[in-house]
């Protein structure tokens, strides 16, 4: 019993051992490390900051999808092949299109004979009429064979004119002058004759422009031929300049959205842009204001969704992390706009800024140096 009462009172001293040597290690020397700057006033412009892509206009994009179902024979272009209007793109094999055009051309043969039977015996009984050898009925009766047999010659050519185009449909052409951009499908593969199974797509990049999708917040407010800058993600240092031609007249129901784009003016000497390529147009919309502004790598997504920032806060000579929900304006160059939930001087943690909790100590490193505390008013 002794010995049992011994293991026990060992036991339970264990977690304690455990939690002081734990509270021991959570000293100073456990301080994250962080980078703090404070917040600063500005000027801000009231402006729209719309993400999109580099495309062509739509009248200068087709997606190729051929207008007979088979399998795909022969491609004749590869992707970055320049390609004129009604240039051949492939070729379908269906072996029933050219059993079509024959089957056709029969029909046409036996109609042709037909009529040119019906034109003998008519001219026949017209001779023989005015002979007064034959009644008039067979004369009639003469007229509306040949008028029956040169409607069904009629209708005979007409299926083989409809054969003969359906078999032409098999080479499948460019309806624009472009550069192949993709192939979609590649020979060997079928098809049903829909656009649901395109093959290429082509587009004419001698015009390119940048197509964002626009909340109802931001579309209310661009106009056609307003003016910005255009950042794109492969050219961060090289602002190219945008002009709008196109803003959805209607916000999409579904998602609240609208269609903008916007005219790229032509880039640098030595600068290709390449279709896809994301990016950001800017378009002042108003006049300047004063703004608190912070990096935007100070800013978070919260478990919620909200937005927020962690304070640099000094508790009792201790520097402690405090997180404080704020609410995000528009970006100005690398820096946001907060419009509410933080003041000018207020220091924020721009670096490590993921996974701080709240009351974390933390130990700024090279942080940039405390601004003027100015008086705090409500941004």
């Amino acid at each position: 019993m002794r010995r049992r009462a011994t293991v026990t009172l060992l036991l339970l001293a264990l977690p304690a051992c455990h939690k002081s040597a734990s509270t021991e290690d959570e000293g100073p020397d456990t301080a994250i490390p962080v980078v703090c700057e404070a917040a600063r006033s500005g000027s801000a412009a009231d402006s729209v900051a719309l993400r999109g892509v580099v495309a062509v206009p739509p009248e200068r994009d087709a997606v190729v999808a051929p207008q007979v179902p088979g399998r795909i024979q022969t491609l004749k272009v590869r992707e970055g092949d320049q390609v004129g209007a009604g240039d051949l793109l492939a070729v379908i094999d269906d072996p029933s299109l050219s059993a079509g055009v024959d089957e056709a051309d029969a029909a046409t043969a036996s109609a042709k004979a037909k009529l040119d039977n019906a034109e003998a015996a008519l001219a026949r009984a017209r001779r023989l009429f005015e002979q007064g050898i034959a009644p008039r009925r067979d004369l009639e009766d003469a007229i509306a064979a040949e008028a029956a047999a040169a409607a069904d010659n009629r209708a005979a050519a007409a299926r083989r004119n409809l054969a003969a185009r359906q078999r032409d449909r098999a080479h499948v052409r460019s309806p624009i002058a472009g550069v192949v951009v993709r192939l979609i499908r590649r020979p060997g593969e079928l098809v049903d004759g829909t656009p649901a199974t395109p093959i290429v797509e082509i587009a004419d990049p001698v015009t390119l422009e940048l197509r964002a999708d626009a909340p109802a917040a931001d579309l209310v407010r661009v106009a056609v031929g307003a003016t910005g800058e255009i950042h794109l993600s492969a050219l961060p240092d090289q602002p190219l300049h945008g002009t709008v031609v196109f803003a959805s007249p209607a916000v999409d129901p579904t998602t609240s959205l609208g269609v903008v784009r916007a005219s790229i003016d032509a880039p640098p000497k030595g600068i290709q842009l390449k279709l896809g390529l994301t990016g950001t147009l800017t378009i002042d919309v108003g006049g300047r204001r004063n703004a608190v502004l912070v990096p935007a790598s100070a800013i978070r997504r919260s478990s919620e969704g909200t937005q927020e920032v962690v304070v640099c806060a000094d508790e009792k000579g201790v520097s402690t992390a405090r997180v404080r929900e704020v609410k995000v304006g528009r970006h100005v160059g690398d820096d946001s706009e907060i419009t509410s939930g933080l003041a000018a001087g207020d220091r924020v943690v721009t670096r490590h800024v993921l996974g701080l909790e709240d009351g974390a100590r933390i130990q700024p490193i090279g942080a940039a140096a405390p601004a003027p505390q100015p008086t705090k008013s409500t941004p």
